[in-house]
């Protein structure tokens, strides 16, 4: 199933066709931006619970996904900026207090990581939102591709989400396996 458009911004999934009640939804799932896919649609079985769940919280954060600190930067400073604050580096000085701080203040903006195993070859991705602007998707290898980021009209996510999050609950009712008070 494809949820909004290909050549702006959609998400594709689908369930393994083996599956029998009762089971959580496995499947695949991939996203397009400006007609760039992220994630393996190859990858079978992955549980699609997580990008369930993540694309619920994206929904209703979308909106405050800007801070002051992102003014003036470039899409590359921007994408240094939320890995190091998430991910850090290899010798990260900041305390755990500070690693803590950083997730709780940075944390909406991580898109697609550990939300599918079709997402782990893909690279790390971002998600801003800059007022009154279009949501930039800061995938690393989409922005070393084509040297800035992907950018989507922010009621074109809105819808695509929303048809997933619908169909996804549909599925996992139909395998018996109901997804309450999410």
């Amino acid at each position: 199933m494809l949820f909004g458009d290909r050549d702006t911004f959609a998400i594709e999934a689908m369930v393994e066709p083996d599956l029998k009640p009762p089971s959580p939804v496995w499947g695949r799932i991939r996203v397009w931006c400006e007609g760039r896919c992220i994630g393996d649609y190859d990858e079978p079985y992955c549980a699609l619970y997580d990008s369930y769940r993540g694309f619920q919280r994206l929904e209703r954060e979308l909106s405050s996904l800007w801070r002051p600190e992102f003014e003036g930067l470039g899409d590359f400073e921007l994408w240094d900026l939320l890995d190091g604050a998430l991910y850090g580096c290899g010798d990260d000085p900041r305390s755990f207090d500070e690693m803590v701080r950083d997730r709780r203040t940075y944390g909406a903006c991580d898109f697609l990581t550990n939300w599918s195993p079709s997402f782990d070859g893909g690279g790390k991705s971002f998600i801003v939102l800059p007022p009154g602007g279009d949501v930039h998707i800061l995938n690393g290898v989409k922005l070393r591709e084509q040297g800035a980021a992907l950018q989507v009209p922010p009621d074109q996510v809105l819808t695509a989400i929303r048809a997933y999050v619908v169909w996804f609950e549909e599925q996992a009712a139909a395998l018996g396996y109901p997804v309450v008070g999410t």
